[in-house]
């Protein structure tokens, strides 16, 4: 289960309708946050279009907030309840993309740059 950073939980069924990237990091993983500023560049070039970008991480809330105030990214971060690993996640950075069905049309693991046209390709048919 997934919860925002207020504990709310946070359904990916309420985003049917909607191309999901979602991304398993941890603040202790050097590739995640290598990734992270391309992803963001990805967002923004996405921004018109009907996706949602998620970060998701089984640490502490705290831990989590401390890393967001620390590093200004607009896409949403959410904690993982309980341990990441438990989804067969079995390294970090992961990626899945979900599609408008709320199916996965990607399973991807390690870190990319997530805003070159290749990448943008893997999450929409629309390259800029």
């Amino acid at each position: 289960m997934l919860v925002d950073l207020e504990g709310n939980r946070f359904d990916l069924k309420t985003l049917k309708g909607k191309t999901v990237y979602l991304n398993f990091w941890a603040t202790w993983c050097k590739p995640c946050i290598k990734e992270m500023p391309s992803i963001d560049r990805a967002r923004n070039i996405l921004a018109d279009d009907n996706f949602v970008f998620l970060a998701a991480s089984d640490e502490k809330k705290e831990k989590i907030r401390k890393f967001r105030e620390r590093y200004d990214f607009g896409f949403e971060i959410v904690q993982v309840q309980g341990d990441i690993f438990d989804l067969d996640i079995r390294a970090l950075p992961t990626t899945f993309i979900i599609n408008e069905e709320g199916k996965i049309d990607l399973n991807e693991v390690g870190a990319r740059e997530w805003d070159q046209d290749a990448n943008l390709n893997l999450i929409s048919s629309k390259v800029p």
